[in-house]
């Protein structure tokens, strides 16, 4: 491979990845909600925000109703872990970073620990402002992790 080429392969490379900037961030707000009850028309906590709301009524989850159980919010840099408390002793890590997408400019690595150990581990590409609904249902109650990835301030 000649000097050019391997010059216009990382430029490319560079350009498809997206830059990486240092000091870029992702503000994170996490709403905790608790479900319960089974069918019929859903009643919302007031507490719950609206883009949660939206979005728990058009997701297939059937309950009849949804109680605001707490909110954190975080800025966290790009490559680290922003940690949030769970209910039952759980934490909640998300790792954002940078996406190619225009459409879905952030990918959120997510992880619910429990004293340490992995319950679950996602990868998830992110719209600023448009709330991920993450279920929890063996927890008692049923758990709802609403995670809204924005523009740092």
């Amino acid at each position: 491979m000649t000097r050019s080429s391997a010059l216009l392969l990382a430029c490319l490379i560079g350009f498809c990845a997206g830059p990486v900037r240092a000091g870029e961030a992702v503000g994170l707000d996490v709403v905790l909600v608790s479900a319960s009850g089974r069918g019929g028309e859903p009643t919302f906590d007031p507490r719950i925000p609206a883009n949660v709301q939206e979005k728990l009524r058009k997701s297939a989850l059937a309950y009849s109703r949804y109680t605001f159980a707490g909110r954190q919010q975080q800025t966290a840099p790009y490559g680290s872990d922003a940690a949030f408390s769970l209910p039952n002793g759980e934490s909640l890590a998300i790792r954002p970073s940078p996406n190619a997408s225009r459409t879905h400019p952030v990918r959120l690595d997510i992880r619910v620990l429990s004293r340490g150990r992995s319950l679950m581990k996602t990868q998830v590409r992110a719209r600023y402002g448009s709330p991920l609904i993450i279920h929890r249902p063996t927890s008692n109650p049923p758990l709802l992790i609403a995670i809204t990835a924005n523009k740092a301030r």
